[in-house]
């Protein structure tokens, strides 16, 4: 698991400026998807419910990210 990672740090999602060649060498050579679901806002709401597989109960805990602009 990847944490507090911007997105903005990857090559592969922001026109080859980046600081991850190994990362984005992968990402060329794997499966990746242009969205990404997180259990909150937050690190501090989704690393617990990662590892502990217990969901945000603030009612509003799925939230979809869109990788490409």
């Amino acid at each position: 698991m990847l944490e507090s990672f911007g997105l903005e740090f990857i090559g592969t999602y922001n026109d080859g400026k980046g600081y991850t060649p190994f990362l984005d060498s992968l990402i060329e050579q794997s499966l990746s998807f242009n969205y990404a679901f997180a259990n909150g806002k937050k690190s501090i709401e989704a690393v617990p419910a990662t590892i502990a597989s217990i969901p945000t109960l603030d009612g509003k805990s799925i939230h979809i990210l869109t990788l490409w602009r």
